[in-house]
């Protein structure tokens, strides 16, 4: 990661550049099999476009430079990567594929992905066992919780929220964004009221109802950068998003608080991204290479700092829980869940279980109020 970055970032954090300094050389270096030179070969990474390009180039372009290896970039999302490898039957266009948790059973079934070889992944031991596997190995994580401007709530007399139901208050019509039904994001709020009301990831026919509510009240089904706008502008009070959207959104003048999710008792509810071999590339070795290096110390540090989602690697975990895990809202709950123990005690989303074929066929007929 470029260094000036890097310090302009910690001033932002408000954290003192030497403290982290002193942390810096109290964590091990990354394990590598960087001795491999890969003989100047392209490795095409197909992943999400704009920043993750540039982290990606400024945290692991140096190292791979180092293996002799090129790197080109596809952007795009997961669902739009299965779209081509099935189009492009057996002959992918690129090495390495960004995967969210929502496709990969479609990834698997279809035979796209290589079996990985964790000996060239030898980071993969900071890494919880839940988040990875044979196939894939997480390399990002958000928290999905509720977000809400918490002067308007004072204001108009709402009580702070606990679940998602609460943002159902009259009040709040057309003042909430509900994230995209279809998209990653939405999983983890659908889970939990699904749950609530006696269904499970498989069976999310409770939930309908409450969702249907939902579409006659929310402000929009929208992601990340349109909520955000709006929140800065005044226009909405209240929307499903991460911890990390919660304090870029506080840093931006915004009043917020944050409530976590909760599932069967578990605070926390992770979605993760993870990065696999795509089966047909003729360059697995320096595709695990690649991967072995998004898990490691500059792309970990470089998405937290600047992407504002939570490293997957456990040292930084607990390295950056000390040193801005304190970050609040005004009612003294964290913005972001860091301590590798908090962590791993989260409830973990059963996507095995969902079927998104079915899911999509009933969440569309909800998104367009039917």
């Amino acid at each position: 990661m470029k260094k000036t970055t890097f310090k302009q970032s910690l001033g932002l954090l408000g954290v003192a550049a030497g403290v982290l300094g002193l942390a810096l050389t109290a964590i091990p270096q990354n394990a590598t099999a960087q001795t491999k030179d890969f003989g100047g070969i392209e490795l095409t990474i197909a992943t999400f476009p704009s920043t993750w390009e540039i982290r990606f180039r400024e945290e692991i372009g140096p190292a791979m430079e180092k293996m002799n290896v090129k790197l080109k970039f596809i952007g795009g999302r997961s669902d739009e990567f299965l779209a081509k490898l099935i189009l492009a039957r057996g002959s992918p266009t690129f090495d390495v594929v960004e995967i969210t948790d929502h496709v990969f059973p479609e990834l698997l079934e279809g035979g796209f992905l290589n079996k990985l070889n964790h000996g060239n992944i030898p980071n993969i031991e900071f890494l919880n066992n839940a988040m990875y596997n044979e196939y894939k190995v997480g390399y990002w994580q958000t928290q999905q919780a509720i977000l809400y401007n918490h002067e308007k709530f004072a204001e108009l007399g709402i009580p702070k929220p606990t679940e998602p139901e609460d943002l159902l208050h009259p009040k709040l019509k057309g003042k909430v964004i509900f994230p995209s039904l279809t998209g990653y994001g939405a999983v983890s709020v659908i889970t939990a009221i699904a749950k609530k009301h006696g269904g499970d990831e498989e069976n999310i026919d409770p939930a309908l109802p409450i969702l249907r509510k939902f579409s006659a009240q929310v402000h929009s089904f929208a992601d990340f950068t349109p909520m955000s706008q709006a929140m800065k502008n005044g226009d909405i009070y209240a929307a499903f998003s991460s911890g990390g959207s919660a304090r870029r959104l506080r840093d931006a003048g915004v009043p917020i608080g944050i409530h976590h999710l909760v599932i069967d008792g578990k605070q926390g509810v992770p979605s993760f991204g993870y990065l696999g071999s795509v089966k047909g590339s003729k360059h697995q070795e320096a595709a695990e290479a690649f991967i072995n290096e998004a898990i490691g110390l500059e792309m970990q540090e470089g998405i937290f700092i600047n992407n504002g989602t939570i490293p997957t690697n456990s040292k930084l975990q607990a390295r950056f829980a000390q040193e801005v895990g304190q970050e609040k809202d005004p009612f003294g709950t964290l913005y972001r869940l860091l301590a590798p123990k908090t962590i791993a005690g989260m409830y973990y989303l059963k996507f095995d279980m969902i079927d998104r074929r079915k899911w999509g066929k009933k969440l569309q007929r909800v998104q367009i109020g039917k």
